[in-house]
């Protein structure tokens, strides 16, 4: 890697950092008092606001999870934006079903929440009784209840 493309890295690196601590609210905080809430010292945050460097891998980690964004994406700019720590216990458990579904399972859950969102339309157009979006809603509720870790 030459010297640009270093320094392209750190300037990215930077972009996203200062925009993650923006969005905590942190934006106007001192480098200390950034520090602070990071667990890093002053110096850090200055070598990399100044592109003088880059966290390392323990440092990355640590900023991604109190920064609430992926790990990713703080280092390279792909992937998801945010991270695992604000979502509750539930969307977790609902996120790593996901993760290992099967694309035509994907496309049921799909149709099953696209008719959630349509169902007080089509009970009041009389498209849909309550009866079947309630056996409907039930067969979802017995696939998420069997899921197993």
């Amino acid at each position: 890697m030459d010297k640009a493309q270093i320094q392209r890295q750190r300037l990215e690196f930077h972009n996203r950092f200062r925009e993650a601590v923006e969005q905590k609210g942190w934006g106007d905080l001192s480098q200390t008092a950034l520090g602070k809430k990071l667990g890093c010292s002053q110096s850090l945050i200055a070598k990399w606001k100044s592109l003088e460097g880059l966290p390392g891998m323990d440092r990355a980690i640590a900023l991604a999870h109190k920064l609430n964004v992926s790990l990713d994406w703080l280092m390279t700019g792909n992937g998801p934006k945010i991270g695992t720590s604000e979502l509750s216990e539930t969307e977790r458990k609902l996120l790593k079903m996901w993760r290992h579904m099967a694309p035509e399972v994907k496309y049921h859950v799909y149709s099953q929440f696209a008719l959630a969102r349509m169902t007080p339309d089509l009970i009041a157009g009389g498209k849909l009784s309550e009866e079947e979006y309630r056996h409907k809603m039930n067969m979802v509720q017995e696939r998420v209840d069997s899921y197993q870790d």
